[in-house]
């Protein structure tokens, strides 16, 4: 596990983010291996339509790779050594909504509910980046930036990078704040589907 004067001197050392190459050698990957986390968004990353330095990975993104990779090593693993296709993540991104009827929601206690949040912040580090916060309640990055900064949501800073506690974003989760949001991300339906199979099975 990276010890903090490690992560504040990968901090320190590459400020501004890293590209491909920078990432696989802090991290002691291949080529191939680099390329799936990277195109797969295992590893959250922007990509350019260029041919050369296409991708570029901000640092506490690498580092969240770092720790979380110790802990759930399996998760990481490139299929059959080769890189993920753009067409397939295309796929991915086609998400359905699955929207529970009021009927079931009423059904849903709090209990349920809390284990459903709980589940979707299962396998995160303790404290997340923006871009692991938007994987796990949907809403975008701007969105959540502007929460942090009002209070909404609790966060700390670190070389201009707003890090997230999963303690303090679990609190937010089970808000009536957070619960009340009209225009719900597709992600938060996902939670509200699972606390609704939650009530079905504690029946």
């Amino acid at each position: 596990m990276l010890t903090e004067k490690q992560v504040r001197e990968m901090l320190a050392k590459y400020p501004d983010g890293v590209n491909k190459e920078i990432f696989r050698k802090v991290c002691h990957v291949s080529p191939q291996t680099a390329q799936y986390l990277l195109e797969s968004q295992l590893v959250p990353c922007q990509i350019s339509p260029q041919k050369t330095h296409r991708y570029h990975i901000a640092t506490t993104d690498m580092i969240a790779y770092l720790q979380n990779r110790e802990i759930h090593p399996g998760r990481y693993g490139c299929p059959d050594g080769r890189p993920v296709k753009n067409k397939n993540l295309k796929k991915k991104k086609s998400h359905a909504v699955n929207r529970p009827s009021g009927r079931q929601l009423m059904a849903v206690t709090r209990d349920d509910y809390q284990k459903a949040c709980q589940h979707a912040l299962y396998d995160l580090p303790d404290v997340m980046t923006i871009q692991q916060v938007k994987k796990v309640i949907g809403y975008s990055e701007k969105t959540i930036q502007i929460w942090c900064k009002t209070g909404r949501v609790f966060s700390i800073r670190i070389r201009c990078h707003s890090l997230v506690p999963k303690v303090s974003l679990y609190e937010f989760m089970v808000s009536q704040d957070f619960q009340s949001i009209k225009n719900k991300s597709v992600s938060h339906w996902d939670i509200l589907s699972y606390a609704v199979k939650l009530a079905t099975i504690n029946k």
